[in-house]
């Protein structure tokens, strides 16, 4: 599902990278960066127990553009892309900024009507493999 999302964040803010000064042929490169970053945040949090602040950004209890948990993913993101795409750091910042937000929307949106759990999670991220089976044996040891 997160690829589904990329894809379709990749036809609607293609432009507005551009806009920046970020080449089209770079697109891919933002987003798959955006992905990986996101991955490593969500695994991070699993790795932490952190799910709890995770789960709140996709069940309504927190703002995504204003919460402090999103600023810091905007951080990480921008200080890496700014290097791999040889960017500067204010456009990097930029595009971060457009980038997390809108992607962490997409999931919030793809979220179902009655909340996230953890098994929602870990589907929407990549189900069984990877962060999908993390997020699986962390939720094994609290049931």
């Amino acid at each position: 599902m997160l690829d589904e999302l990329i894809n379709s964040l990749s036809e609607e803010k293609g432009a507005e990278l551009a806009s920046l000064g970020i080449p089209a042929d770079k697109t891919g490169d933002v987003l798959n960066l955006a992905k990986s970053d996101l991955m490593d945040q969500f695994k991070s949090g699993a790795a932490n127990d952190n799910l709890g602040d995770l789960l709140s950004l996709f069940n309504g209890k927190q703002d995504i553009a204003s919460s402090p948990m999103v600023q810091n993913m905007i951080g990480s993101y921008a200080a890496q892309l700014a290097p791999k795409l040889g960017i500067s750091p204010s456009v990097a910042q930029s595009a971060a900024t457009m980038i997390l937000p809108s992607l962490l929307a997409k999931l919030n949106d793809a979220t179902p009507a009655d909340g996230l759990s953890q098994d929602n999670l870990t589907e929407l991220i990549g189900g069984a493999g990877g962060i999908g089976d993390m997020l699986g044996k962390v939720k094994g040891m609290f049931s």
